[in-house]
């Protein structure tokens, strides 16, 4: 069987059987930071919409593609990961290297305006207490289904 080079599933379904993947719950991951963003760059509203309107960004948009896809038993679950940092700048530093939606947008602001948000996002990293490891959790919707 011929399988359309179209169909982004298709290709790994054939040779495992059974098709899993996760992807980041961006709205709850990084709700509080681009809050920040927000208060300095009111344009930061308009990319925050645009990757939370995503329907992979919704749990139900990830079902669905996997359901299109004709997998069975398809079932829909959230995997929550703890991410460690010795400081705000192992915080940082990735979103100025461009990591993920929300550091390109760090990455493309005027460097005025970045270190205005740096500054702030700092301030909402320490919350009052001094700059040291944080702990913080990240949720990712995962789908899983069976290739008939």
């Amino acid at each position: 069987m011929e399988v359309p080079s179209s169909d982004p599933v298709a290709r790994y379904r054939r040779s495992i059987g059974w098709v899993a993947s996760a992807v980041s719950g961006r709205a709850g991951c990084s709700k509080w930071r681009s809050r920040r963003f927000r208060q300095i760059d009111p344009a930061a509203s308009t990319a925050r919409d645009r990757l939370f309107a995503h329907p992979l960004a919704q749990s139900a948009g990830l079902l669905d593609l996997w359901q299109q896809a004709g997998l069975d038993d398809v079932e829909l679950g959230s995997l929550t990961i703890r991410m460690e940092y010795g400081d705000f700048e192992d915080y940082w530093d990735p979103l100025l290297a461009g990591q993920g939606p929300v550091g390109a947008y760090v990455k493309g602001l005027e460097p005025a305006l970045r270190e205005r948000v740096k500054e702030r996002v700092r301030a909402a990293y320490c919350s009052g207490s001094s700059d040291g490891p944080r702990s913080m959790t990240a949720t990712a919707w995962a789908v899983r289904g069976i290739v008939p």
